[in-house]
């Protein structure tokens, strides 16, 4: 690994240990006020700065957009839509045969009624929960309303929160470690980034319950999601598209865990072993047809330069630690 790689990683996961172990010893639970602010602003952003810090700047390049034609505008917006649909009619495809049809004992089962959803989402948040929440609606209307706030999310908010890490992880790193090749590429940005979960896990974050098991499937969960992130990047040129699907992965995960109750977490749930085998298919499945010939006139389109003048191949904004 080259020296820039080691500083970013030593960084971004020494920054992750010490607001992990803040949270501990002040005991602050992780999904009070307090702690999801802290998530928020200490903790998810440390990729971001520890690459600006390495790099001594951001790169303008990983930011790019496309300003050419209609076509590669709508491929820009729909590839992460598209990619976090497909694991999600995956997924649910996946645990309803498995769970409902064959009734294998490692699955639980997609909720069809709301009734089954209410006793999932009592297991899941409480009894007083639910009887504050009232009966929820649909299965149908339920995944729908979720599906259309986390594309929302996505392209907003979630995504804002999401590129603190993609910048970091699909950004420096992978520009880094590409020349690895695909597979050995992904499996060490996926465990690193698995490992800068880790003071979260511990403390119930993700796998409640399972600590050390838990860090052992979200380094896995972590690879095989990355594959499918960094074809989004390849795809595209930019990281605008990956932090947008990770924003929107973050904003459905919650709600198909009350649309599968009773997955075990650490196997079959969305961030389990069988979430982390369908991302890595999906970002096989994006990665064909990616060819040097295919990706040559869309990253023409998105550096918004005239091909027959220079351009800085590295441009850095200098001095600035955000935008």
């Amino acid at each position: 690994m080259s020296r820039k790689v080691i500083a970013f990683l030593a960084i971004s996961i020494g920054w992750s240990a010490l607001v992990g172990a803040g949270l501990f010893f002040t005991r602050t639970a992780l999904d009070s006020v307090v702690g999801i602010a802290a998530l928020a602003v200490l903790y998810m952003p440390s990729p971001f700065v520890a690459a600006v810090i390495v790099e001594r700047g951001i790169r303008r390049d990983r930011f790019r957009v496309p300003r050419r034609t209609a076509r590669q505008i709508l491929g820009f917006l729909l590839a992460p839509i598209a990619a976090i649909l497909a694991f999600t009619l995956l997924y649910l495809s996946v645990v309803f045969v498995a769970g409902n049809l064959l009734r294998l004992p490692l699955f639980g089962a997609v909720a069809l009624t709301p009734t089954e959803i209410m006793a999932g989402a009592a297991a899941l948040l409480g009894q007083a929960a639910v009887d504050a929440a009232g009966p929820p609606p649909p299965v149908l209307v339920l995944l729908l309303v979720a599906i259309w706030g986390a594309i929302v999310a996505g392209w907003t908010v979630n995504g804002l929160v999401a590129m603190g890490e993609e910048y970091g992880w699909r950004g420096l790193l992978w520009d880094e470690v590409k020349p690895l090749g695909p597979v050995r590429a992904n499996l060490l940005i996926g465990v690193a980034w698995g490992l800068w979960h880790a003071p979260l896990i511990l403390q119930g974050y993700n796998f409640a319950g399972h600590p050390f098991a838990g860090i052992v499937a979200m380094v896995l969960f972590c690879i095989g999601i990355s594959f499918a992130l960094t074809a989004l990047r390849e795809r595209t040129g930019s990281v605008i598209p990956v932090a947008a699907a990770h924003g929107m992965f973050n904003g459905l995960a919650a709600i198909l865990l009350l649309i599968v109750p009773g997955t075990p977490a650490l196997l079959t749930g969305p961030l389990g072993l069988v979430g982390a085998v369908l991302f890595a298919i999906i970002g096989v499945g994006l990665s064909v047809g990616v060819t040097r010939r295919s990706r040559a006139p869309l990253g023409a389109a998105l550096s918004g330069h005239d091909r027959s003048q220079p351009v800085d191949p590295n441009p850095t904004l200098t001095g600035h630690s955000g935008t």
